[in-house]
């Protein structure tokens, strides 16, 4: 801040408001936190869907193109915007619910077959054993 308090009085042509300029540098700012956020978010549900075999998005109105070459990833020229994401984290919570329900479809009837062996084991032991 000192210096750019420096470089208005340097240069009178530059004498825009304090206040106006900090503003602007505070959205850039706001603005690349927000692509890096948005990156990272994108990769990481681009990262799950494919490990989980489910469709990307179709191009259209679900990417944003940003060009931009991230120090972390390298050149990164389409992110999912939110409406993309939105998508994509819908279908891997029908993909994950899909996954439990088939679980909960196996477990009880598997819990209920061992409850009819414990049972049958203790009428067999009871009937035979008492001799």
């Amino acid at each position: 801040m000192k210096q750019l308090r420096e470089l208005l009085r340097a240069r009178p042509e530059l004498n825009v408001p304090l206040d106006v300029e900090a503003e602007q540098l505070h959205s850039n700012a706001i603005y690349r936190i927000g692509i890096d956020i948005n990156i990272m978010v994108s990769e990481r549900l681009i990262e799950i869907a494919e490990n989980k075999l489910i469709p990307l998005p179709e191009e259209g109105n679900m990417w944003l193109n940003i060009g931009k070459n991230h120090p972390d990833y390298g050149v990164v020229n389409k992110v999912l915007n939110t409406k993309g994401q939105e998508t994509l984290l819908a279908a891997i919570r029908v993909d994950r619910k899909s996954k439990i329900e088939t679980l909960t479809m196996w477990i009880v009837p598997l819990t209920g077959f061992i409850g009819i062996l414990t049972g049958l084991i203790a009428v067999y032991g009871s009937f035979f054993g008492s001799n």
